[in-house]
């Protein structure tokens, strides 16, 4: 009875060891290995994992191989154009005082200080009303001449003398002295006189012109050989005409003063 017990007792403790071994071991077969501890290679990617099913490459624990998914597609697509921007360089109408604002690529715009382009004042040249000087004729009356012998004298009493280009000057002194004045010559060509031969010297008229002195003087040499001209049409019987050879009439002689009265005042 004794040695029953005891059987008993060793085959209890035999069936409980075996208990506590078999649940050991189905403890460790149904325990996870941490995912540290897991070769990479079974690590699935949770934005690609899909269910587990029975032959389909999933392991024991239902982790199959990670899917890779290509980018070529992503990277293939167009690029979407960036809204077309305001070109700041468009001018819709032009300024003269208007900034020139540059840029590039790797440099920042740079607004540049506009050039100011100052506009020449163009003063508008005065209208020129005279000539470049003024003549007046002294003519014989019609079918007669002027006696050269007479001509001869009234020029040298009115202070003429015999000069330059063979013809006879009024000088500022009556000397011959200082600047001409105004001066003689005959009507015919070539306008020339021969003082040696002047007492057999006839000509149908002579003629008196002054060029244009510097200004401010103009109209008193004007008026000196106007006085001239109606001394000599006296002393030698003759009219005194325009350039035109017309008469000389006081609105011509009033025309001629008030040019050289504008040439003065320039």
């Amino acid at each position: 009875m004794q040695d029953l017990r005891i059987i008993l007792v060793i085959i209890g403790a035999l069936a409980i060891a075996a208990l506590v071994i078999h649940g050991l071991w189905t403890n460790r077969k149904n325990k996870r290995v941490p995912i540290k501890e897991k070769p990479l290679g079974r690590v699935s990617d949770s934005r690609y994992a899909t269910t587990a099913e029975p032959g389909d490459g999933f392991d024991a624990d239902g982790i199959g191989k990670v899917r890779v998914v290509s980018r070529r597609n992503e990277s293939s697509k167009p690029a979407t154009k960036a809204p077309k921007q305001w070109n700041q360089q468009q001018k819709v109408e032009p300024e003269l005082l208007m900034p020139q604002i540059s840029a590039t690529d790797d440099e920042p715009a740079v607004v540049e200080p506009a050039m100011v382009v100052e506009t020449p004042v163009i003063t508008p040249p005065a209208v020129k009303s005279w000539s470049d000087y003024y003549q007046v004729n002294i003519m014989a009356r019609d079918g007669l001449q002027l006696d050269g012998q007479d001509l001869l004298f009234i020029l040298k009493k009115l202070g003429f003398k015999f000069g330059e280009m063979d013809i006879f000057h009024r000088h500022l002194e009556t000397d011959g002295q200082g600047e001409v004045l105004f001066s003689v010559a005959n009507m015919v060509k070539p306008g020339t006189f021969d003082p040696a031969r002047m007492s057999h010297f006839y000509t149908p008229g002579v003629s008196l012109f002054m060029e244009l002195p510097p200004p401010g003087r103009a109209e008193a040499h004007l008026r000196l050989m106007m006085q001239a001209a109606d001394k000599m049409s006296a002393e030698l019987d003759a009219l005194v005409m325009d350039r035109e050879r017309k008469p000389l009439t006081e609105m011509v002689y009033n025309q001629y003063l008030n040019e050289v009265r504008a040439y003065d005042q320039q």
